[in-house]
């Protein structure tokens, strides 16, 4: 379920775009174990593994509730449906000395996209949002210091049809509102193109 050929992995890079909806259908602890396991499993600094996740199902009203309420008014319309919302949490200070861990807030990037890509792996859909009152969210969670509330993570099957609930406001979309390589890779020195032929991929024998 897990295995992926090497012609599947960019669109498993595609499909981890912002979900825009979410079906009711719950998420299995199962598949909850899994997600978190990616995370888990991040390489990070010193191996200091500076994260942590606060996970409220639907089924917990009164937190589920809670976070919501942290929310920012225009990511709470789609973070309603989600069967699955996740408080992720980076730990600022080295566990041996106590001093300042510059690199926790990229460790903690690289354990979400894991714990993403593995979702999409499941057949999940994820959708983070940086919107969101971080004091609030400390308070009501009560989340020591030298810890910072960075993203909230909305988990959950995509909804069949179309993408939008109806009580979501429309946006005009793109196809691809994406940089262009050319505009962010550079070769050799500070704005010059880089020129990277697209691969044609094989499937793994």
């Amino acid at each position: 379920m897990e295995t992926l050929t090497w012609d599947q992995r960019p669109n498993l890079i595609k499909k981890r775009s912002n979900a825009k909806s979410f079906s009711n259908q719950s998420v299995e602890p199962e598949s909850l174990h899994l997600v978190i396991e990616a995370a888990r499993r991040t390489p990070s600094y010193m191996n200091e593994q500076p994260w942590n996740f606060i996970i409220i199902t639907n089924g917990d009203a009164d937190n589920y509730q809670n976070l919501l309420e942290c929310l920012a008014e225009t990511n709470i319309t789609l973070a309603r449906h989600a069967p699955v919302l996740m408080l992720a949490v980076a730990r600022l200070n080295f566990e041996n000395d106590g001093g300042r861990n510059n690199y926790a807030f990229r460790d903690l990037a690289q354990a979400v996209s894991n714990l993403a890509s593995r979702a999409s792996v499941l057949g999940l859909q994820t959708h983070q949002m940086a919107g969101f009152d971080a004091a609030m969210a400390r308070s009501r969670f009560q989340i020591p210091d030298g810890h910072d509330p960075v993203a909230v993570i909305a988990l959950g099957y995509p909804m069949g049809g179309p993408s939008w609930q109806p009580d979501q406001p429309q946006r005009e979309e793109s196809s691809d509102l994406r940089r262009s390589i050319e505009s962010m890779a550079f070769a050799g020195k500070w704005g010059q193109p880089a020129t990277l032929p697209s691969p044609k991929l094989q499937p793994c024998p």
